[in-house]
């Protein structure tokens, strides 16, 4: 870490916060305000029509602290051909709607930007997404640099994924001491997991990739990323929680928004040349819940 400068640091704290807002759930000046649909969001929604639920949300540049700007003309697509673009009221909101109960992953998108790939999850009723911040690609190239400035780290390969994991901690008291590594259905060789191009985890501590071998307290809405992970639709996570704490189901229901049931599947895509400037990259995220003992 040594190897960063300060504009690199400075920059990784900002993408860390945008991926770790979207846990709850080049920057843009785009004063472009697509006109509204029926529903309340901005753009064309091709979704269901009148009938299913709702999720709404919006689409925001991230920020220290929060407070980032919302982002128009964002891509939201919820899948089986549900999209719509984020608009003007309040900027960067969409609303759109989705058959009950019936499983989807959400996609965000725009030119410029870093497409986030979230879990798959469903919904029960209504549900408020709240505030997804969008990593920009300067940004992703920002932590790249820091990640491939540790020569104890693997090369980033153009053809494997990138999965972004936060920590729920719920009824444990923290989230420190857990390790989360991709579940390949063999022994898991700690050794590994440092080299030969296999998936390689990196945990954040005060907001940057750390050489901790744990995720950290208070880390938990970006507590690892996890590289060079195979593109597949049903990525399984390995994960040992520290000793006072159990990690639950990954199928589980969001604490903050009831209405929204995680199925426990998650979907991670190549990441892309990062050497190109008009190459798409994609990030998956993916939550994790504990709970006391």
């Amino acid at each position: 870490m040594s190897l960063m400068t300060y504009k690199t640091l400075t920059a990784l704290g900002l993408l860390a916060f945008g991926l770790g807002v979207s846990f709850m759930g080049c920057s843009s000046d785009d004063s472009s305000t697509p006109t509204p649909t029926p529903d309340g969001g901005g753009g064309s929604d091709t979704g269901t029509g009148g009938s299913g639920v709702t999720q709404s949300g919006q689409v925001v540049d991230f920020a220290p602290g929060g407070g980032g700007a919302g982002v128009d003309g964002v891509t939201v697509d919820l899948g089986s051909g549900r999209t719509t673009a984020t608009g003007g009221n309040p900027r960067g909101s969409y609303t759109i709607k989705v058959p009950q109960d019936t499983p989807f992953n959400m996609r965000v998108s725009k030119a410029g930007y870093t497409t986030l790939l979230e879990q798959e999850w469903q919904l029960s009723g209504d549900a408020d997404r709240a505030q997804t911040p969008l990593p920009n690609a300067q940004l992703t190239g920002a932590l790249v640099s820091a990640i491939q400035g540790n020569a104890a780290n693997p090369p980033i390969e153009a053809s494997k994924g990138v999965l972004a994991v936060g920590v729920l901690k719920g009824t444990c008291a923290s989230e420190a001491g857990a390790t989360i590594q991709i579940d390949t259905g063999t022994t898991v060789d700690a050794g590994a997991d440092a080299g030969s191009g296999g998936p390689k985890t990196v945990y954040f501590k005060g907001s940057l990739p750390s050489a901790e071998t744990a995720t950290q307290d208070g880390e938990g809405a970006l507590a690892a990323l996890i590289y060079n992970v195979t593109p597949g639709d049903n990525i399984k996570l390995l994960v040992t929680p520290a000793a006072t704490c159990n990690v639950e189901d990954p199928a589980f229901t969001d604490p903050v928004a009831s209405n929204i049931k995680y199925t426990g599947k998650i979907t991670v895509e190549a990441i892309g040349d990062l050497a190109s400037t008009t190459a798409t990259h994609v990030t998956s995220f993916a939550r994790v819940l504990f709970s006391a003992k």
